[in-house]
C-alpha cells in the first residue's frame, strides 16, 4: 500500500495543503520550520488510531485556532494489499483506498470515512437489526431467513446478482479499528535514534514476529496462522464478556447513556515489548550509553544494515518508514551509507516499504531521484507550497538520478530547487571567464549570490538539462551565445532554431539570450585588452609586446578569430605551445578586464541575470555603456 496523494486542511502549520502522486521514496526538503516534521505527524495519525491534540489544530491570523482539521490519503494498493474488503475500495480497478478524517477541536468525536463500494440506496448500507433485515428482504420480494446468519447470506446473493445497485460512494468508518488491520504500519527514525536505538530493534524483531503468525501463501498475500484462530476466538470472548461489564457499569453511572461501542484490536506482534542492547568491545558487556558518539554512529549504521536485510524477508504487510533528519550528526561517508539503505529499501518491492525523508543535507537531496524531491515553500503571508523538479520524459529514461544527468555541467537538485538565477554558456572560454569577470565586476563570487553557471560544451545529455531548466525554472535563466550560431549551418548546439524546438519564443530570445562578439566570445574584446592578455600569457621570444594593430587586423580579416590567435601564438612562440588554448586564453582575458573596458555584451548579460535573480530591479540595457 503506497500513499500516493496526502491533503491538509487546517492541520498545524498548513492551511491548505496538497502532496499528489508521491512515490516510494519522498523526500522533504525546505527551510526550518516550513513544515517537513508536520507532513511526518499527519501521515502517522492518517494510518494510526491516535485523535488530534489541541496543538495541532491551525491558528489563524488573529490567533485562534480552527474549530476542525481534515487529514486524507488516496493510497494505491499493491498485490499483498489483497485483504483489503471490497467494501473499502475505490478507483476504476477498485486499488485504491482514500481515507479521510476529520478531527474537532473540541474534543468531539471524529469522523472517519472512506470513498468505498455503497448502495445507491441508503438505507441498504445499514443491514443491521432482525425486524430491519427482514423488512428491506420482503421489500425486494425475497423470504426473509429464520436466523440473523442465513439473512445475511441472502443479502450477499442479492448483493452479487445486482438485483442492488453499488455505487462508489463515502462510507463511515464509525471506530478505527475496523481498518486498521489492512492499514500500513508506520516507522519512525529521528536522528537522535542512534543513541538509544532499541526502539528500532524491538520493531524489527516484531516484524519477524508477524511473519511468523502471518506467512504468506502460494499468492504472497499473509494470513495469519491457523493455530491462532482459537487463541483469538478465546481472547475476543473474554474481551467482549469485560466490555459487556463495562456496558452495565457504565450505564449504572449515567441512566441516559444507550449504548458504548469497544473495538478492541489484537495485535500478536506487540509479544516483543523491549529489546535492550548492550555490548562487548573487549572490556566486558556494557550498555550502549556507556559508549561514545562514534562507537554509537558506527552500530546504529550497522544495525539499518541488519535491520534493511530481516525486513527483505520478514514484511508481511505494507510499511511507511518515516525519516525525521536522519543526517543530523553523521559524517558525509555515514550519510551516503544511509541514504543508499533507504533508496534501496524504498526500490525493493519485496520490502512492501515507502520512505519519506525529511532532511537539510545536501547529499542525500543531490543523490535523490529528483521526481522524489518535495520542496516546501513558506510566502510572505505565511501560506505552503511545494515545489517538484520536472524532468522531460527522455531525459528519466536515459538516467534515473538527476545528479547524474548534470553531474558534467555542476547542475544538482540543490541547485535546481534553491539557486537565483542560471546563466548558460556553450564555450569553454566563457565558462572559465565569466566567473573572474563576475566577481571583478560586482565583488562578489556567482555563487555568492545564488547564480549558477551551467556550462553545456562536454555535456552529451545537455539538451535534456536545458529542458529540465525550462521546466522548472524558465524566468531565472539567462543564456549567453556566440553570435555566429545565428549563421545558417552553424555547427553550435544552441542556436535560435534549437531554442524554438524547444517552445522558446520570440520574446525569450529577445530577452533571455545574449549574442556576443562579431562571432564569438574572443572577439567582443578589444584589441588593446587582447594584446594585455597575450604578453601575461604568451610573451614573445623576442621580448617585444603583441602589436594592437595587428591584433586588430586580424580580428577583421579572420574567419574564426580565436582558432587563428591560438595558430599566431603557437607559431611565433614555440615555447607557449603547449598551453595555447581558447580556455587559458579567456582566463587570461578574463583577468585583464575590468569595468571600464568590459564588452558591452558581457556586461548585458550579468545584468539580466542579475535582474532575473532578483538582485537589481533596473532596466538592463540601458546600463550597457561600453561600445565592444
Amino acid at each position: 500500500m503506497i500513499l500516493a496523494d496526502l491533503i491538509l486542511t487546517n492541520y498545524k502549520c498548513y492551511d491548505y495543503f496538497e502532496l499528489r502522486n508521491l512515490n516510494r521514496l519522498a523526500v522533504f526538503v525546505g527551510e526550518n520550520d516550513a513544515g517537513k516534521t508536520v507532513l511526518l505527524d499527519a501521515i502517522d495519525l492518517l494510518v494510526n488510531a491516535a485523535a488530534c491534540a489541541c496543538e495541532d489544530f491551525h491558528q489563524r491570523p488573529d490567533e485562534t485556532q480552527c474549530e476542525e482539521c481534515i487529514i486524507e490519503g488516496r493510497f494505491q494498493l499493491e498485490f499483498h494489499d489483497g485483504e483489503l474488503p471490497e467494501t473499502y475500495r475505490s478507483g476504476v480497478n477498485k486499488d485504491e483506498l482514500y481515507l479521510r478524517k476529520k478531527f474537532r477541536y473540541d474534543g468531539g468525536n471524529s469522523q472517519i470515512t472512506v470513498i468505498g463500494t455503497g448502495f445507491k440506496e441508503d438505507r441498504f448500507n445499514g443491514f443491521n437489526g432482525a425486524a430491519n433485515q427482514k423488512a428491506l428482504l420482503l421489500e425486494i420480494g425475497m423470504e426473509p431467513g429464520r436466523n440473523e446468519m442465513e439473512r445475511r447470506r441472502q443479502f450477499e446473493e442479492l448483493k452479487h446478482s445486482g438485483k442492488i445497485e453499488l455505487i462508489e460512494r463515502e462510507i463511515s468508518i464509525p471506530n478505527f479499528n475496523l481498518l486498521a488491520p489492512y492499514m500500513p504500519r508506520v516507522q519512525r527514525i529521528r536522528s537522535a535514534e542512534y543513541r538509544t536505538p532499541d526502539t528500532m530493534i524491538t520493531q524489527t524483531l516484531r516484524n519477524v514476529v508477524a511473519n511468523v503468525i502471518n506467512p504468506k501463501d502460494e499468492d504472497g498475500i499473509p494470513h495469519e496462522l491457523a493455530e491462532l484462530a482459537e487463541v483469538r476466538r478465546l481472547i475476543d470472548e473474554r474481551l467482549h464478556e469485560e466490555i459487556s461489564k463495562a456496558k452495565d457499569t457504565l450505564r449504572r453511572a449515567h441512566p441516559k447513556l444507550k449504548n458504548v461501542r469497544f473495538e478492541p484490536a489484537v495485535d500478536f506482534t506487540k509479544a516483543v515489548t523491549n529489546a535492550c542492547l548492550s555490548i562487548d568491545l573487549g572490556d566486558g558487556e556494557l550498555a550502549l550509553n556507556a559508549f561514545g558518539e562514534g562507537t554509537k554512529k558506527r552500530l546504529w549504521m550497522g544495525l539499518l544494515d541488519w535491520e534493511h536485510e530481516t525486513a527483505k524477508h520478514n514484511v508481511t504487510g505494507s510499511v511507511l518508514r518515516l525519516y525525521d533528519e536522519p543526517d543530523v550528526n553523521l559524517h558525509y561517508e555515514a550519510q551516503r551509507q544511509l541514504f543508499g539503505n533507504i533508496h534501496e529499501i524504498a526500490e525493493d518491492e519485496s520490502a512492501h516499504t515507502q520512505c519519506f525523508v525529511c532532511t537539510h543535507a545536501v547529499m542525500m537531496i543531490d543523490r535523490a531521484p529528483s521526481e522524489a524531491i518535495n520542496l516546501i515553500r513558506v510566502d510572505d503571508a505565511n501560506k505552503r507550497t511545494v515545489r517538484r523538479i520536472s524532468v522531460s520524459p527522455d531525459a528519466k529514461e536515459v538516467v534515473g538520478f538527476f545528479h547524474e544527468l548534470g553531474q558534467a555541467v555542476g547542475l544538482s537538485n540543490t541547485a535546481l530547487l534553491y539557486e537565483r538565477g542560471f546563466l548558460l554558456v556553450e564555450g569553454r572560454g566563457e565558462a572559465v571567464a565569466i566567473p573572474i569577470i563576475y566577481e571583478t565586476v560586482f565583488k562578489r563570487k556567482l555563487e555568492q549570490d545564488g547564480l549558477k553557471l551551467i556550462p553545456i560544451h562536454g555535456c552529451s545529455a545537455w539538451e535534456s538539462i536545458m529542458e529540465t531548466l525550462f521546466l522548472n525554472r524558465t524566468d531565472s535563466v539567462h543564456l549567453l551565445l556566440d553570435s555566429d550560431c545565428k549563421n545558417p549551418g552553424s555547427n553550435a548546439r544552441i542556436t535560435p532554431a534549437t531554442l524554438a524546438k524547444m517552445k522558446c519564443d520570440e520574446s525569450f530570445i529577445d530577452k533571455q539570450v545574449t549574442f556576443i562578439g562579431t562571432k564569438e566570445f574572443e572577439d567582443a574584446f578589444k584589441p588593446e585588452v587582447i594584446a594585455l592578455a597575450l604578453n601575461a600569457q604568451y610573451p614573445r621570444a623576442d621580448g617585444k609586446s603583441w602589436d594592437v594593430v595587428e591584433i586588430a587586423k586580424l580580428k577583421e580579416s579572420s574567419d574564426k578569430f580565436s582558432r587563428d590567435l591560438m595558430d599566431k601564438v603557437k607559431h611565433e612562440c614555440p615555447e607557449h605551445k603547449s598551453k595555447a588554448s581558447k580556455t587559458t586564453f579567456a582566463g587570461a582575458l578574463a583577468k585583464q578586464t575590468t569595468e571600464t573596458n568590459l564588452p558591452v555584451k558581457i556586461r548585458e548579460a550579468l545584468l539580466a541575470l542579475r535582474y532575473r535573480a532578483g538582485l537589481g530591479a533596473v532596466e538592463v540595457r540601458s546600463l550597457a555603456v561600453n561600445a565592444d
